[in-house]
């Protein structure tokens, strides 16, 4: 059985383990406990960073960050998600989105953008399905597995623009039981 959450410190070696397969496809190094509680710490204040435990495990995750370092983009954000590789492909990355997306609808936010180095079929398969458009390609940007790659900006609207915008709730500022039945 699948259980969703908010992520916790504790997982920061678990999300390591997690996305090092991701990052070999990378010239870089994985990432490591510290540098995920690292990320943890700095991104759970404003931003949701959800689990997807299996058997007690953490099997997914999927979290939002800041889209640019500044405050006229507030309102926007990058989501990225990682799988298992024995969960890819059975609907644990949907089952994350789906709720990062609600999550985030709840918070105010107004667009979710998704950055995918192409060639990459898969990923612009999952991200067109939940309605994310093409926004823009950057040629030659990314170095991933001897060459360099194109990569392709997505976005998804969450809600529509109003005219005057209110900042987005902090998702510390969510109750525990108000979080719950945003993720169940």
């Amino acid at each position: 059985m699948v259980h969703f959450r908010a992520v916790r410190a504790s997982d920061a070696a678990a999300l390591a383990e997690l996305r090092r397969p991701y990052a070999e496809q990378y010239p870089v190094k994985a990432p490591d406990a510290g540098s995920i509680l690292r990320e943890i710490r700095r991104l759970t204040g404003a931003y949701p960073y959800l689990v997807a435990e299996v058997n007690d495990q953490v099997a997914g995750c999927a979290f939002a960050s800041p889209l640019r370092d500044d405050p006229a983009y507030q309102w926007d954000v990058e989501v990225r998600f990682y799988c298992a590789e024995a969960f890819r492909g059975q609907g644990l990355g949907s089952a994350l989105m789906l709720r990062l997306m609600r999550v985030l609808t709840v918070q105010g936010f107004l667009h979710a953008c998704a950055a995918v180095a192409l060639p990459n079929d898969a990923a612009l398969k999952f991200f067109k399905s939940f309605d994310f458009t093409p926004a823009g390609q950057l040629p030659g940007v990314a170095f991933r597995q001897g060459a360099w790659q194109d990569m392709l900006w997505l976005v998804r609207p969450l809600a529509q623009l109003p005219e005057y915008p209110t900042p987005p709730t902090p998702f510390e500022g969510f109750e525990r039981e108000e979080l719950a039945a945003l993720i169940l």
